[in-house]
């Protein structure tokens, strides 16, 4: 396996294991798998490629990306473990333990917690504290 180009079992094993801190189904698991797949595959050829085609998760025509919590949450799992470097607005990156340690501190600070108001604040201060510049919606 290339790290950047995991075959279909490579990655449900690995989600198998982290799907009980998302509370997370196998219909979330073949979610966020399909969508990494349809992101990162690197044509017809590659392994991402025949994950996508073999998929039992079939999107809406309006879905663009994993559409509830535990499918998000998988899908940064992937791209976490699968992705050496994670690209943010095309021209930052930043390697992936730094990417997990990221995604871990946003885990535990909304662990438990209802959204509220604040909730995108909370988040966007730790993006900020992580070094990631975040611009004002336009």
């Amino acid at each position: 396996m290339s790290n950047n180009d995991p075959t279909l079992d490579e990655m449900r094993a690995y989600l198998d294991g982290v799907m009980s801190d998302y509370e997370a189904s196998e219909f979330d698991r073949e979610e966020a798998i399909y969508w990494f797949a349809c992101e990162y595959h690197d044509g017809q050829s590659s392994n991402l490629y025949a994950a996508l085609s073999a998929s039992e998760y079939k999107p809406g025509p309006l879905a663009r990306g994993p559409e509830v919590f535990p499918a998000r949450e998988l899908y940064c799992e992937l791209i976490v473990h699968f992705i050496e470097a994670v690209p943010i607005d095309g021209d930052i990156s930043f390697d992936a333990d730094k990417a997990n340690e990221l995604l871990t501190a946003i885990r535990d600070a909304m662990d438990g917690k209802e959204w509220s108001a604040d909730t995108m604040q909370e988040i966007a201060d730790l993006l900020t504290a992580a070094g990631i510049t975040l611009r004002e919606p336009q």
